[in-house]
């Protein structure tokens, strides 16, 4: 009887230490006595302790550890926990090879009491895991790091911003924030492939770091955009360092195929004062930066937190964030303005489309808030796309008497996209209007920047029938030069010459000349910004064709 009692707890203590074997997934399981001495242990002992288990039985682990070079051991952490008898968790330690690799270890343990609660010792495991711990150590680099840069990556640049942010507005401490933008890297990726690219952005990298002192820091936001953190800086100083990166840069050369590379850098400089979130800050230097590229490149931009036109800026970004979601909502619609003959009867209506937009309170933008966004942002194509395909569908329920003229604005950024010229001929011959009832209209600054594809475009819409104007000439550089190659049919004289041209005999003449030149080259002229009769007078004096403006009509809602 007695020795079967005897069986059945050892049979029981068995079945604990090897639950707790199996739970713990060991290499090595052991058991101490009350002093820490070894009193059982199992597993692979060799790699660690040099000796067999039999050998280990009686001895402390500092005995075996403590005074060994080749293991680094939490000492402290181990002892303060035997002293408490507390849970021995996690202890990492690392055993050095003699061929100089390192293992890495993970020791747990649990103080031990019997069925009467006194205290008894430790049972515990030890297990290799150095392939977890280095996949783990290039995991938490990998989520931390950009890989081509070896710069922290935008989502750990903007964990160190947000938690700079909140020391600002708890002790008072200043810096700035800085959005760096490669400068004509574009031509580099074109010209060399993006793995030369690549290689030119991670030298770039290591320039721009050059700079920095130990306390800022700097990360790949993304492409061939940088973020840098500049704490406790003065305004001069900050200025100072952003101005050594831009020349660094600069003066940079990138070697390759016997060819040499040069980029440049704009950056927007933003105060960290407590008074923005980390999200505002960064759209601030975001912002700030393309003003940098606006002004002429290779230059800093410092954002005045209460610049307007930094705040106008932000709001047609805003605007022009989420096109798709905002065509899906139906918050762009499109209104009709009358393009009106002078003096002769024509038996063709004529109207301009314009886009309109609605924010998500209902509120009217006009186009001079969002298009700029859309044209900077090249999301422009989208909407054009959209506009053609929405007057295509439903031309006949917004023209129900028929046989009108459209003019509808195209951008130049979707004159260069190719995808985008054979979506028109495939909207336009699968629809059922008429392509000479179609007008495109393109802006002079658009066509003499894209005078090629312009030129392509041109030539093979107008082979189906459509018909082209010239929009705004005479606000930008204008040259008689570039008419003679643009097969247009309207030119549209830019209305900041007609609306004082009652007044004004400088800009009569200047309307005057347009004209002419206009019709020597068999063109029709449109006028916009027609307000009142006066100026419907002096156009009609002048021979112009066509006038639009309040005067003649206000835009329509299109239905």
């Amino acid at each position: 009887m007695r020795r079967g009692s005897i069986t059945r707890h050892i049979l029981a203590e068995n079945e604990t230490r090897y639950r707790d074997l199996a739970n713990a997934g060991a290499n090595v399981f052991w058991e101490t006595d009350t002093e820490q001495r070894l009193s059982y242990i199992s597993g692979e002992t060799q790699a660690l302790y040099g000796q067999e288990p039999n050998q280990l039985i009686g001895k402390t682990l500092a005995e075996l550890c403590k005074h060994d070079p080749n293991i680094s051991f939490p000492w402290l952490e181990y002892e303060a926990a035997l002293a408490y008898q507390q849970p021995i968790n996690n202890l990492t330690f690392k055993l050095k090879l003699t061929s100089k690799d390192i293992k890495i270890f993970l020791l747990n343990g649990k103080p031990v009491f019997d069925k009467h609660g006194l205290y008894i010792g430790y049972r515990g495991i030890s297990k290799e895991i150095t392939e977890e711990h280095l996949l783990s150590k290039k995991l938490a680099y990998q989520a931390a790091y950009d890989e081509l840069t070896g710069l922290i990556n935008r989502s750990s640049f903007n964990e160190k911003l947000k938690t700079y942010v909140q020391q600002s507005q708890q002790q008072a401490v200043s810096g700035f924030l800085c959005f760096l933008d490669l400068d004509r890297f574009k031509l580099v990726n074109d010209t060399a492939g993006h793995l030369i690219g690549d290689a030119m952005l991670a030298e770039v990298a290591t320039v721009i770091k050059r700079c920095t002192t130990h306390q800022d820091i700097v990360g790949r936001l993304g492409g061939d955009e940088f973020g840098l953190i500049l704490p406790n800086k003065s305004l001069s100083d900050a200025q100072q360092l952003c101005e050594t990166v831009i020349a660094q840069v600069d003066s940079y050369r990138f070697h390759w195929n016997q060819r040499l590379f040069n980029v440049g850098v704009s950056i927007g400089m933003v105060p960290i004062t407590g008074a923005l979130n980390d999200t505002e800050l960064l759209s601030k230097a975001d912002l700030s930066c393309y003003k940098a590229k606006e002004a002429g490149r290779g230059r800093v931009y410092v954002a005045n937190l209460n610049d307007d036109e930094l705040f106008n800026e932000e709001q047609q970004m805003g605007y022009i964030a989420n096109v798709a979601q905002a065509i899906e909502q139906n918050q762009f619609y499109l209104a009709k303005q009358v393009i009106a003959p002078i003096g002769q009867q024509n038996s063709h209506k004529h109207y301009e489309i314009l886009i309109r937009y609605r924010d998500e309170q209902g509120k009217t933008i006009p186009p001079n808030l969002f298009i700029p966004a859309a044209e900077k942002h090249s999301v422009i194509t989208i909407i054009d796309q959209w506009v053609l395909k929405t007057v295509f569908e439903r031309y006949q329920q917004y023209f129900p008497e028929g046989d009108t003229v459209v003019s509808i604005n195209l951008s130049g950024l979707s004159l260069s996209n190719d995808e985008f010229v054979n979506r028109v001929k495939e909207l336009l011959l699968s629809s059922q209007v008429n392509p000479r009832n179609i007008c495109f209209e393109i802006t002079e600054t658009a066509a003499i920047s894209q005078l090629s594809r312009a030129l392509e475009f041109i030539r093979e819409m107008k082979a189906i029938g459509v018909r082209f104007a010239l929009d705004d000439f005479g606000s930008g550089a204008s040259s008689f030069g570039y008419l003679k190659n643009l097969p247009v049919d309207y030119l549209k004289i830019d209305g900041s010459l007609v609306v004082n041209i009652v007044k004004q005999p400088t800009d009569r003449a200047i309307v005057e000349s347009i004209n002419a030149i206009a019709h020597l080259m068999n063109m029709k002229t449109v006028a916009e910004f027609v307000e009142d009769a006066e100026i419907h007078a002096v156009l009609e004096e002048i021979g112009v064709d066509f006038v639009q403006g309040y005067g003649i009509g206000k835009p329509q809602p299109c239905e």
